[in-house]
């Protein structure tokens, strides 16, 4: 694994003669293996590292990861070069939220009014896909990812390679208790309490290389509170408590010299020193490249990790797309977001409501209730997204908050027990006093006053994106790119409904007795239904048939990853579906049943017969369980095949008509217009 930093100014870019050896460009980061490369954070770092790849030509099938979109980590996505070559291949991947996708935030920077060029101006193919907390499988690298404490969503992640070689990269993180800032990171020994931080360090525990935010040190940590940075004493102390081999002090701050920056690494090294451990300190620098190696012959995921951060949740590929697998016993889950389909609702037991102001514009409904014997009968009549109460600092407050929580985990049924609680209390010495009885009872964080808004609405949202939801978007395949464009090479998306196409459907939907038949085509981020059979209620109770879905949702997605059908008896009973909007959402279709038999057309650049590419399905859907046979399986792969053989015609008749540049032609074959999406 060869690990390269192109930027680790943190705040602002910056250039001057006293910032020579590390570099003033912000946040960037290159990962290499034999056959993966991932991006970490897009800043100004991210010109040089664009002109790079121009030069190499690597330029299909690669990944980036952002932690968050703070300028100084996405600053210079508009000017990476790869971004403007068409055929260039980039999937870019970022903490989501509920109002907006990374896709939408990233625009916004390249409006009209900031940027000559928007987004949509970029010709290379780019997939967006929003994370969460969990895991995800990028090319040969395993990545797993955990929110950190910013004052925005921000995820860090632990990547780790197929040798076993790991590395971790946390900015912009603030301790938990912040008052470890100051004394350094203290774990109680013996302490059945795992707390915040403690999951924290667990996180990157016997990583190989740990590149983290230590824009700040203890003696400056009183002028910059609350601004989601930590201090080298706390990272240094981590480090040393879970057996990180190597770090690299990083997001150095603007003001920083070259100077400062070694007194400081001298500082950290110094508290190595001390502490008799055996951890190597350097400090990140532009234009620096790092080889790391295994020698260890470490299992996959290391086990210095601690069970109650592993993640879980793997969608095998290879294993005909079962019901998600759990790895090593935990429940995490993929790292994909669900996209909510309906605003989330909080419950608020607070007296201001100054501190929550910007959550609608996050996506989430404020609902103020006040903090009284009917309190819980108001929340578990409401079941919102998540509650929160405001602990005063009294014992009577104590007494009630503890009541209460356990009330709703007892009364609530699954929703109840599923529901994020989250706690503000006045100070630190509160939080230490009750924390224990808190969590006993159910409480699922903790935020310390003072707190910004931008904070506490961070955090509201972290709590609603870790709720447990079974829903798992289907997996991008290693070979999107190929099959993509022999998708696009039929020319046949966007096209006007054609007979031949809507009487195999029609004809599906009386063999098998079927509410719902499509020919469901895959696309980029979308999939399109070139026919439907349509024989049941329509989303939203309006006239007009949708002809696509977002490919997240989509059952078909899942479908293509495999040779095989699939098939969903019952939705609400799977664990990848079950609160899928397509199954869940009031006015959406409430899909019970699913059965999808792949469509495979050959690969257009092989010229061999036998690799071929699943563009989409031929699926079968109903609003009630159902099971199919065997005998109705081979069906399906016959009525498959019909439509396979018209697609093909399809591509047959663009290229008669390309040849021979004929109008009678064209008009004779009654040829609807078609669309090339890119």
């Amino acid at each position: 694994m060869i690990v390269s930093i192109w930027g680790c100014r943190g705040s602002i870019a910056r250039s001057h003669k006293d910032l020579i050896r590390y570099g003033g460009n912000t946040s960037c980061v290159e990962v290499e293996t034999e056959s993966t490369r991932i991006v970490l954070d897009m800043g100004s770092g991210a010109y040089d590292l664009g002109q790079k790849l121009v030069k190499k030509g690597k330029l299909t099938n690669q990944h980036i990861l952002l932690s968050h979109t703070h300028w100084d980590h996405i600053q210079g996505f508009p000017f990476f070069a790869p971004f403007f070559i068409k055929g260039s291949e980039w999937n870019v991947h970022a903490p989501g939220g509920f109002s907006n996708t990374i896709k939408e935030k990233l625009s916004s920077q390249m409006s009209h009014e900031f940027f000559p060029l928007s987004i949509d101006n970029l010709e290379a193919n780019i997939s967006y896909r929003d994370l969460k907390e969990g895991e995800l499988q990028v090319g040969d690298i395993h990545v797993a990812t955990q929110y950190l404490n910013h004052n925005v969503l921000t995820l860090g992640y632990r990547l780790e390679a197929s040798d076993g070689t790991t590395i971790a990269y946390c900015t912009d993180h603030e301790p938990y208790d912040r008052t470890m800032a100051v004394k350094g990171y203290q774990r109680k020994e013996n302490s059945t309490v795992i707390t915040p931080d403690d999951k924290h360090a667990d996180f990157f525990a016997g990583v190989d290389l740990l590149i983290h935010d230590t824009q700040y040190v203890a003696s400056e940590y009183h002028k910059t509170e609350g601004y989601g940075h930590a201090t080298v004493e706390y990272v240094v102390d981590m480090c040393l408590a879970v057996g990180v081999k190597k770090l690299a002090l990083f997001h150095h701050d603007p003001n920083r010299t070259d100077d400062q920056v070694d007194e400081i690494l001298q500082m950290a090294q110094d508290r190595v020193k001390a502490a008799n451990g055996t951890l190597q300190v350097i400090a990140a620098s532009d234009n620096s490249t790092m080889k790391l190696e295994n020698s260890e012959g470490k299992p996959h995921f290391s086990q210095g990790v601690s069970e109650s951060t592993k993640p879980a949740v793997i969608v095998d590929i290879e294993d005909d797309v079962q019901p998600s697998k759990t790895h090593n016993e935990t429940s995490k889950g993929s790292a994909f977001v669900q996209q909510l389909a309906t605003p989330q609702e909080v419950v608020i037991s607070h007296p201001s409501r100054d501190s929550f102001e910007g959550l609608q514009a996050d996506g989430v409904d404020a609902v103020y209730v006040k903090d009284d014997e009917s309190f819980v009968d108001r929340v578990l009549k409401r079941q919102p997204s998540l509650v929160l109460v405001r602990h005063t600092g009294d014992s009577q407050s104590t007494n009630c908050m503890i009541e209460n929580c356990k009330r709703v985990r007892l009364n609530g049924g699954e929703w109840g027990h599923a529901v994020p609680y989250l706690v503000t209390v006045p100070n630190q010495a509160t939080l230490e006093a009750i924390k224990s009885q808190g969590d006993s009872a159910g409480v699922t964080d903790w935020v310390v006053e003072p707190f910004k808004q931008s904070y506490i609405r961070t955090r509201i949202r972290m709590g609603i994106a870790r709720r447990t939801c079974r829903w798992v978007p289907p997996v991008i395949p290693d070979n999107e790119g190929a099959r993509v464009k022999a998708l696009w090479a039929l020319r046949v998306l966007d096209t006007a409904p054609e007979k031949r196409f809507d009487r195999i459907t029609s004809l599906c939907s009386k063999v098998f007795d079927m509410p719902l038949v499509l020919i469901s085509l895959v696309d980029t981020n979308r999939q399109w239904f070139k026919s439907s059979a349509w024989h049941c209620p329509i989303p939203g109770g309006g006239k007009e048939k949708p002809s696509e879905t977002g490919r997240d949702i989509s059952f078909c997605g899942h479908a293509i990853l495999s040779d095989k059908i699939l098939v969903v008896p019952d939705a609400t009973q799977d664990e990848r579906f079950a609160d899928n909007p397509l199954v869940s959402d009031v006015d959406g279709l409430k899909i019970r049943f699913y059965c999808g038999c792949p469509l495979k057309i050959p690969n257009i650049d092989s010229g061999v017969d036998e690799a071929k590419h699943r563009i989409g399905t031929l699926c079968l859907i109903d609003q009630r369980p159902r099971e199919i046979d065997d005998h109705q399986k081979t069906l399906l792969k016959d009525f498959a095949g019909m439509v396979e053989q018209e697609l093909l015609n399809f591509k047959q008749v663009d290229a008669m008509m390309e040849a021979t540049g004929s109008v009678a032609t064209k008009k004779s074959l009654k040829r609807p217009s078609a669309a090339v999406v890119a």
